[in-house]
């Protein structure tokens, strides 16, 4: 008996076939710099590559925290080249694009028309809001990134908790202290945390959430990643 089977055509391009990032159909335009500053006062952090296998050997076995995650394919990504130049154009003329700028838009446009007061947004000629995005210009093209790219990308489920809701949570906070911190004379300090979570606390700051300075302080949004990461 012969049997069939449908084979998908994959874009060379697009391996993981993305959501488009580039508008298509717009003319090459240029625009202004958003941020205003000088390019050179950039300072860029590089995501670095962790060694979990060295972690396990010296009795730190973390790896499976980000697993549950669904972190693979990051972690893979850090093994991959960094076009820092891209990045910095990318970011220079980058801006959020969410509901109160597209309340913003709305007013700018009956501004400069008020008969388009109580009209919606396509009979004012403005693109329905969907989702927060991304917005830049690179060498005259439109870059749009949505949350929608790092699902793809990363090979995760469009879920998961948003942290900032859980800031002011009374349960959440004392369970933080409770199982990450062994000194709570030292809460909110890296010297007040156990062994795993000071390991943990490093990957986030090295490989996730990079930043310059030191590693003393410990903001709520790394203590509620932390513990998560724990669950």
């Amino acid at each position: 008996m012969a049997t069939t089977s449908t084979s998908t055509v994959q874009n060379p391009l697009n391996p993981l076939n993305l959501p488009p990032i580039v508008r298509i159909g717009r003319t090459l335009n240029f625009t202004g710099d958003t941020m205003e500053f000088d390019e050179k006062l950039l300072n860029f952090c590089f995501d670095r590559m962790v060694d979990f296998e060295s972690l396990k050997v010296n009795g730190f076995d973390v790896l499976n925290l980000f697993q549950n995650q669904g972190w693979n394919k990051y972690f893979e990504i850090l093994n991959g080249p960094i076009y820092s130049n891209l990045i910095k154009m990318f970011y220079m003329k980058s801006k959020v694009y969410d509901e109160i700028e597209a309340r913003m838009e709305e007013e700018r446009a009956v501004k400069k028309n008020p008969k388009l007061k109580g009209k919606t947004r396509k009979e004012m000629g403005l693109e329905e809001f969907k989702e927060v995005e991304i917005r830049s210009t690179v060498v005259g093209l439109d870059i749009t990134i949505t949350r929608r790219h790092f699902v793809k990308l990363l090979g995760l489920e469009d879920k998961g908790k948003i942290i900032s809701e859980y800031k002011d949570n009374e349960y959440y906070r004392e369970n933080i202290k409770k199982e990450m911190f062994i000194d709570l004379k030292l809460l909110g300090k890296y010297k007040g945390m156990n062994n795993e979570c000071r390991v943990l606390f490093k990957i986030l700051l090295s490989s996730i959430l990079p930043r310059t300075g030191g590693v003393d302080t410990i903001s709520w949004e790394h203590k509620h990643f932390i513990y998560f990461l724990l669950k």
